[in-house]
């Protein structure tokens, strides 16, 4: 693959700073068509937010105005029914629905109606149960990565992950990519019963991310492996056309921002106290075993420079890159991997769509904890 231009290193700073103004929001918490459960994944599709409701097992459609418009599938194993609501992507005039339950991909038209369904197929050296869609390109073609149990990611924590390209029936073509990195699981079974581990979640790992963008123009690999030592240190963009082909591969300098003892204790506090009260009866010695998760939190020293990545509209890429500890700020790039704006979230919101250069969509819950989407729109400081 050519990487054009060759790899090179820019200096982030540039950038014009944002904030947000707010001007639509999606969700009623007394009406049954507007309001929102759990949100997943949300879409834009031109005028158009597809807002996937994994608690119901179907997706709710609202314009952007924040109309309500209708519903899309419904819980079953049937066509164009969903046990595992994942990622939902644009095809052309389709759209599509990951089902991680059952391993398959769901087609609608602009309409709204069933099209059809694909069930990944994987290849003899790869189980499709293993498969993780990452999502769909304009050839039909299907990106997925390898996910391992938690057994074998924590006995090779670091082994190297494939980035794979499927076919549009939804067999192994190529692989496109590496992921590198720490992995997220990790392994805890000093302070537990003898016959009894645990598998949990590290509070921040720096396995490479992978973003498509949602009408399968192309995709984005960014590799940011943790400093090991507080020098200036590096993170890659890798962005890639809907062939697999490289579009550009720049490394970007940053300073490394160390884990602190005090936060460490934090997450390691959030992390023991669901098992504080021994209700699984699975811990020994509490002592024990809140050290045994300090150690297994441990493997890091610095935080990676970039805690998320979206493929945002018109070819850009959208970077949540961490400030300090606790902040971090949307950093957001054009075509060729160059700089153009920056913006923080709204105080307890989080990022649900890029959808255009002029704002975008946030997932927000009031103080009773209801669930809203809302427009944001950008203004220059």
């Amino acid at each position: 693959m050519l990487c054009a231009p060759a790899c090179q290193l820019y200096a982030v700073g540039q950038a014009v700073q944002w904030d947000l103004e707010r001007t639509v929001t999606i969700g009623d918490a007394m009406d049954g068509e507007t309001g929102l459960t759990r949100v997943g994944d949300v879409t834009i599709a031109g005028d158009r937010v597809l807002v996937g409701q994994p608690m119901e097992r179907r997706v709710r459609v609202f314009s952007t105005r924040g109309e309500f418009i209708g519903f899309v599938g419904r819980q079953g194993a049937g066509p164009g029914e969903f046990e595992g609501l994942g990622r939902i992507g644009l095809l052309g005039d389709m759209f599509w629905v990951w089902d991680y339950h059952l391993n398959r991909i769901e087609y609608f038209s602009a309409n709204y109606d069933h099209v059809s369904t694909l069930s990944l197929r994987g290849h003899p050296s790869v189980s499709a149960s293993g498969l993780h869609l990452a999502g769909v390109l304009r050839d039909s073609s299907i990106l997925a990565r390898v996910m391992s149990s938690a057994a074998v990611a924590v006995s090779a924590p670091r082994a190297p992950e494939w980035l794979l390209r499927l076919d549009p029936k939804g067999f192994l073509r190529d692989s496109v990519a590496i992921l590198r990195g720490i992995v997220p699981e990790t392994e805890v079974i000093d302070g537990l019963q003898s016959d009894r581990r645990l598998y949990m979640t590290r509070p921040v790992f720096d396995r490479s991310l992978v973003a498509v963008w949602p009408d399968g123009s192309g995709f984005v690999v960014v590799d940011r492996e943790s400093a090991a030592e507080r020098v200036r240190h590096r993170y890659r963009v890798t962005k890639f056309d809907a062939d697999a082909d490289t579009v550009f591969r720049r490394d970007y300098p940053y300073e490394p921002i160390p884990i602190s003892s005090a936060w460490l204790s934090r997450r390691v506090d959030q992390a023991t106290g669901v098992h504080a009260g021994n209700r699984w009866g699975i811990v020994a010695n509490r002592r024990r075993f809140r050290l045994a998760v300090r150690e297994a939190f441990s493997d890091l020293e610095y935080f990676p420079a970039v805690a998320a990545v979206e493929a945002g509209p018109n070819g850009t890429t959208w970077l949540l890159r961490r400030i300090d500890e606790d902040s971090f700020e949307w950093e957001v790039l054009d075509t060729a991997g160059f700089p153009i704006g920056r913006f923080e979230e709204p105080p307890g919101a989080r990022l649900a769509a890029a959808a255009d250069l002029g704002g975008a969509w946030f997932h927000e819950r009031d103080e009773l904890d209801v669930p809203y989407i809302v427009r944001y729109e950008f203004r220059d400081r």
